[in-house]
């Protein structure tokens, strides 16, 4: 065998290595997670554990590993209760596949986490709002929730820029409603965002 056949047959061999490298690469190696692809395999198993949870997608951006994605997704389990406990869980998916990187715990047990009657705190949930009209133990709450059973009545939250109240407007509020199927009336309490103090409370008859 001359140097021309050595050197044709070492080049062919190099080319065939290639060939079946990148052959493995391209066809063994996981593909790249999508971000809808992240976002949905991580709700899916939240509301698989989670059934009766309300279970929303907050947010997603890269993930400080690289191929993953960061997703931020809001829990609220006992949503329509008088305290809904209120959690938000980081994933880091596929870097850790469905173990949360980290969680925060908002509202439990009636309790608003960080908040204190003495500093600023801004309400930008339902979760919190809620919480924090039942926490201001009024006595038109609490007797409703006391005559109709805890379990038994429902409670939701909206927010308004701008919202009309005895006669008055008023700017960036939570209108918390207290209601019962067996009560013909529904108690209605209005918060501001700011700090949560307490507007005004009334009775709408259904």
């Amino acid at each position: 065998m001359n140097l021309i056949e050595a050197t044709f047959i070492l080049a062919l061999a190099v080319i065939i290595i290639i060939l079946l490298l990148y052959f493995a690469i391209s066809h063994f190696a996981p593909s790249k997670v999508t971000e809808q692809q992240a976002t949905t395999l991580i709700l899916n198993d939240l509301l698989k554990n989670y059934p009766y949870a309300n279970v929303t997608l907050d947010n997603v951006t890269p993930s400080i590993y690289p191929g993953s994605w960061h997703v931020l997704v809001s829990v609220v389990f006992n949503a329509t209760s008088p305290c809904p406990a209120y959690y938000i869980y980081a994933y880091d998916y596929p870097k850790f596949g469905f173990v949360p990187t980290n969680i925060n715990n908002y509202t439990g047990n009636c309790v608003i986490n960080g908040f204190t009657p003495n500093k600023t705190f801004l309400f930008t949930s339902y979760p919190a709002a809620i919480t924090r009209a039942t926490d201001l133990h009024i006595p038109q709450v609490q007797n409703y929730i006391s005559e109709f059973g805890y379990s038994n009545v429902s409670v939701h939250a909206s927010f308004f820029n701008y919202t009309k109240a005895e006669n008055k407007t008023y700017a960036n509020v939570w209108l918390v409603n207290y209601s019962a199927a067996k009560a013909k009336y529904a108690v209605y309490v209005l918060i501001s965002q700011l700090n949560g103090t307490l507007i005004a409370t009334y009775n709408l008859t259904k």
